[in-house]
């Protein structure tokens, strides 16, 4: 998960750089075709936290036209009880370091928000990158969040299973 997040911050940088230019590289191509296919959600946030990369897996997931989710905030995506802590997150994760790794810390179920108002428990891994520019303000955060809803229900269906068993 970590390596598809760094690959998609690259191909983002390369693919604004191009625009830019108005060239396009293959490589940068590439990535971008390899983001767009991913069958996990990648979703890229600038230091605003405003949606700037959302694939087609995560329109899928949290139930959001890519159109509508572009240039909003990510908190539209995050419950409601997180959202302090989740900005908190991000700052302190971009203080440490670009290596990309899961967030929060392990054992921890990570839930986001689908556009009905469920909460999808996912797996998350987080990578940053610092955009080259003129004023280098430019962090770019790159999630790639994983559905564990089905696994999630099989716990509970074990569980449900191994409770009824220790009771007979």
């Amino acid at each position: 998960l970590a390596a598809v997040g760094t690959a998609t911050t690259c191909a983002l940088l390369a693919l604004r750089s191009a625009r830019r230019t108005r060239r396009v590289a293959p490589d940068a191509q590439r990535y971008a075709a390899v983001v767009e296919s991913a069958s996990d959600a990648v979703i890229t946030i600038d230091r605003e936290q405003r949606i700037v990369v959302f694939n087609a897996a995560a329109e899928h997931l949290l139930g959001c036209p890519r159109e509508q989710a572009l240039g909003t905030s990510i908190d539209r995506f995050i419950p409601t009880a997180i959202r302090p802590r989740h900005a908190l997150w991000v700052a302190e994760f971009g203080r440490r370091s670009g290596v990309p790794r899961a967030m929060p810390a392990a054992g921890r179920d990570v839930r986001a928000l689908h556009a009905d108002g469920r909460e999808i428990p996912v797996e998350a891994s987080i990578s940053t990158t610092v955009e080259p520019g003129p004023d280098g303000r430019g962090r770019l955060y790159s999630v790639v969040l994983r559905d564990i809803s089905r696994r999630k229900a099989a716990e509970a269906e074990l569980h449900r299973i191994s409770e009824r068993y220790r009771a007979i």
